[in-house]
């Protein structure tokens, strides 16, 4: 009871240290996943500047107990609309006070003063300098961090390709306060280099591959590097790559400790994973995925790995893959790994494309300050293909009679980088390259390259108005402008063209990616210099952001289990835009479906008092493998210890206690299927939660019992959602119904995605 007592009294004073910062930091100041409160905005569409404005209103009596997105949705009914640019809305204030920040003309203000609840607004005079980037984005910094101190003492491990141990991001006790916990067991094959400490705790090199050229963990590709300080790199001012994204760089737990593990096979990562459970590692961070999908549980390696990890008290989290956007792309898809998916955010590295014909068309580039990025008007050269050969096109091949002097436009595909195409350009005597993105790509511009010719990359709209102005003009010249960084791009986030799809055949239809998170042009620690840094694109990236954020969740909630922290993760996700009017959407601009996004995008800010969680035992997932079918030797190979399914019993996967819910109904038939989940309490006072349920007309849900009671931390309650054809001309086999069920209290909204798969 005294132990249970001092976590009660740390989690209050961690949720109340969280509001007197909040209410500190953004009442008078600005909103750091937008742009700063008190700097200029866009043009409105009469050409005016907006400035932001604090505006006092008075609730009506319909919105006295409004949550917070009814209550914002209200706040921007006050608003004028802006078809581009920063959204107006900054910030909606639900208890600091009764109003808002937004984005306004004097004239805007003074139209808004005959509105109904209108009581006053001022100008706000605070300015926030931005910063590099998503822990800003994604309303991590300073707050979270500082109720967490960081995620100091929690250790992070990351199996990639290695590391730069000698970067400023990972340097000596960089961001980290205290020695590693004494439950750490692990080693550091740097320690002769003097190069690991407090930040880096231990690294290891499993690559058999890479140890006859460098026996040590050493990062030769890049791609280990910025994982981990996208984690938990620690806080470095200035960084930016070529005064592109300048800012402050950190990791998602700055004050983290990271354990690396070097390895690039199956086999590699086993061992690397065995060594993770005996170092101690608290979250353990997989940014890999196998070739092949839907690879059955029992043959996975790498999920049978990471379930000896969970038993052990791990959180394992995995990149979903880059293979999207088709459906069933999906990688590390086992109920027991967090799968992320990748999304943008509002921030893009700006460049137009400015023609001969007066029209400039906008895309993303990264420009050196040391060459002449700045050309001057050169013709535009769109290569075609002769019979029998690769589509030049996609400038896999170039004659330098065409293209010698010229801007070279280049389509994405023919299996080639960009940068591999930039080699046969610049080779055939090309001066800059415009790449244009296919219709698989669509909006997502994920690759703004550092190349040694002027680069642009155009998304699949731009990029077919420019082979129409190409069509009618043959000898239109261009010329590359750069235009900097620019913050508050809309739509934002977006789930990217590459972040792979579900649904998952492995693993019985459970809903599959979990979150989405940043993942798109990322600004993190290089592995060529000792303070460079690179930008780079990913599920890998997504993924180390929820390492980062899963440490931040471990630090200050040390007794939930790692089931406790996916559930907080999912079910408090943004389900909208940043506007939080639109839906998230994807490379094709339209809403994106549950297997893209999964329960949502992250909010650290919500995850951190969730209200509920649903918990999952080691045992319900040994149930789960018998439930798949699975012989006593294929789920004992999978468990790691003998396991005969006619003693332990067998679990469908639409009942396992996951925070999404999918399930499968015949059209023909009208029995219903009931589910059932369990809900625990995380919070220590007492609370009364409400289902609802939202789902298009056609299948209906109903929820038994719809009000649950919890009247202590710790508490458990169960309840049945029961789904059935309520309209059978509504639904036909194959349609993929989607919807949400909410538990509502006066605090928290715990949110589930519902699927429903006609049969």
């Amino acid at each position: 009871m005294a132990d249970n007592g001092r976590q009660c009294l740390r989690a209050n004073l961690f949720l109340s240290f969280l509001l007197a910062s909040f209410l500190g930091r953004y009442l008078p100041g600005c909103l750091a996943q937008l742009a700063c409160v008190g700097e200029e905005g866009d043009d409105d569409a009469g050409g005016n500047r907006t400035a932001v404005y604090i505006v006092h209103v008075r609730k009506p009596e319909r919105m006295i107990h409004a949550g917070p997105e009814e209550l914002a949705a209200w706040h921007r009914s006050f608003l004028p609309s802006l078809d581009s640019g920063e959204p107006r809305l900054v910030f909606s204030y639900s208890k600091s006070m009764s109003g808002f920040a937004a984005r306004l003309t004097p004239e805007e203000v003074e139209a808004m003063a005959g509105k109904e609840g209108f009581l006053s607004a001022l100008p706000d005079e605070k300015l926030y300098p931005q910063t590099t980037y998503t822990p800003d984005f994604l309303r991590l910094r300073p707050d979270v961090w500082r109720a967490a101190n960081r995620g100091e003492g929690v250790i992070i491990g990351v199996i990639d390709s290695g590391i730069n141990p000698e970067h400023v991001s990972f340097a000596g006790s960089k961001g980290v306060r205290r020695w590693p916990p004494r439950k750490w067991r692990g080693y550091c094959e740097f320690y002769r280099h003097r190069t690991c400490g407090r930040k880096l705790l231990g690294a290891r090199n499993y690559d058999a591959g890479a140890k006859a050229e460098q026996p040590l963990p050493y990062d030769i590709e890049g791609h280990g590097t910025h994982v981990a300080a996208t984690a938990a790199g620690g806080e470095i001012r200035g960084a930016n790559v070529y005064g592109y994204a300048n800012g402050t760089a950190s990791g998602a737990a700055p004050g983290a400790h990271l354990a690396v593990y070097k390895a690039a096979t199956v086999a590699e990562v086993l061992a690397a994973i065995n060594q993770a459970i005996e170092d101690g590692v608290d979250v353990l961070c997989i940014p890999l995925a196998s070739q092949e999908a839907d690879l059955p549980i029992f043959l996975d390696v790498v999920a049978i790995g990471t379930l000896a990890a969970v038993r052990k008290g791990i959180l394992v989290v995995a990149a979903a893959g880059n293979y999207g956007p088709l459906a069933g792309t999906l990688r590390n898809g086992a109920p027991w790994i967090m799968t992320v998916g990748a999304s943008t955010t509002d921030r893009a590295l700006r460049a137009s494309l400015r023609l001969s014909n007066g029209v400039e068309l906008p895309g993303e580039a990264l420009h050196r300050n040391d060459s002449s990025q700045l050309l001057d008007e050169l013709p535009l050269t769109y290569p075609t293909a002769k019979r029998g050969q690769l589509p030049a096109e996609a400038c896999s091949h170039l004659r330098a009679a065409k293209v010698t002097g010229k801007v070279v436009l280049c389509h994405t595909g023919a299996n080639m980088t960009t940068a591999e195409k930039a080699k046969i350009v610049m080779a055939a005597g090309g001066v800059a390259m415009v790449v244009m993105n296919s219709e698989k790509r669509g909006q997502t511009i994920a690759e703004v390259p550092d190349l040694d010719i002027p680069t642009i990359v155009l998304d699949y709209n731009t990029s077919l108005r420019l082979r129409e102005y190409v069509a009618k003009s043959p000898r239109l010249k261009a010329t590359v402008i750069p235009a900097g960084t620019t913050f508050g791009n809309r739509p934002a986030p977006t789930v990217a063209s590459f972040s792979s799809r579900g649904p998952s055949a492995a693993n019985g239809g459970i809903l599959k990616p979990d979150i989405l998170a940043p993942g798109v042009n990322i600004l993190a620690a290089s592995h060529a210099a000792q303070s460079g840094f690179s930008i780079a694109s990913g599920t890998s990236v997504a993924a180390a952001h929820i390492a980062g954020i899963a440490a931040i969740l471990n630090k200050t909630n040390p007794s939930w289990n790692p089931s406790m922290i996916r559930s907080a993760i999912m079910t408090t996700s943004r389900l909208g835009d940043m506007t939080g009017v639109g839906p998230i959407t994807d490379e094709k601009g339209t809403a994106a479906s549950l297997f893209a996004t999964g329960a949502g995008h992250v909010d650290p800010w919500g995850a951190a008092d969730p209200g509920l969680a649903y918990s999952v035992e080691f045992g319900d997932y040994v149930r789960y493998l018998c439930g798949l079918g699975y012989s006593d030797v294929q789920v004992s190979v999978t468990a790691g210890f003998p396991v005969q399914c006619a003693a332990v019993g067998k679990l469908d996967a639409e009942q396992l206690n996951y925070p999404s819910i999918a399930v499968k109904l015949n059209s023909s038939a009208t029995a219903p299927k009931a589910v059932g989940r369990t809900l625990t309490s995380v919070r220590c006072s007492i609370g009364t939660y409400k289902a609802s349920v939202e789902l298009p007309a056609g299948v209906a849900a109903k929820v038994s019992p719809r009000r649950l009671l919890f009247l202590r931390k710790g508490q458990r309650r169960r309840f049945a959602v029961t789904f059935s054809i309520a309209n059978s001309t509504l639904v036909e086999a194959g349609d993929v119904i989607e919807g949400r069920l909410r538990w509502s209290s006066d605090v928290n909204v715990v949110t589930s995605p519902l699927l429903v798969t006609i049969a």
